[in-house]
């Protein structure tokens, strides 16, 4: 076991954003506190808080808290031109659909890919890019992640057994 020394403010704090947390997971979302403590211990959170790093608590409600856990993929990351992938989300337990005040969605090369209002990419001619997807909670916090994807052709290569 490893013993750490942390400054008493990043303590204070940490205990305060985890009490939060506790309080939205029990009273807000009816998580069973049991469950949080097992859904949380399981997080990259409390992993980045264990090595103190100051960066993940800074004044995050625990709706933030939650934010940091949400992914976000696309169905096909290597498809052909004229075809179609879609942006999917995977939300933790305690975060929904319905805190999501607003999300984006950004081509970094619009003439290999487009991506509509509603994570629907599509291929248009050869090339790679990077989608840039921004989520905006009610609260006011953002998280953007940056997914990419390759348009051309897939190589299957088929060896003849001796």
């Amino acid at each position: 076991m490893m013993t750490r020394a942390y400054q008493e403010i990043y303590v204070s704090k940490a205990q305060s954003a985890l009490g939060d947390a506790f309080d939205y997971a029990v009273n807000d979302c009816s998580i069973p506190g049991n469950d949080f403590v097992k859904l949380f211990t399981a997080s990259s959170m409390s992993k980045r808080m264990e090595n103190g790093e100051p960066a993940c608590l800074a004044g995050k409600s625990g709706i933030e808290v939650l934010l940091e856990e949400l992914t976000v993929s696309v169905t096909k990351k290597t498809f052909k031109k004229g075809k179609t992938s879609q942006i999917k989300f995977s939300f933790p337990e305690g975060l929904y659909a319905s805190d999501v005040k607003k999300v984006s969605y950004k081509s970094s090369k619009k003439k290999v890919v487009t991506v509509d209002k509603n994570g629907k990419v599509k291929a248009l001619r050869k090339g790679k890019a990077v989608i840039t997807v921004k989520v905006e909670l009610d609260s006011g916090a953002v998280k953007k992640f940056n997914l990419k994807v390759n348009v051309g052709t897939r190589t299957v290569k088929v060896t003849k057994k001796k």
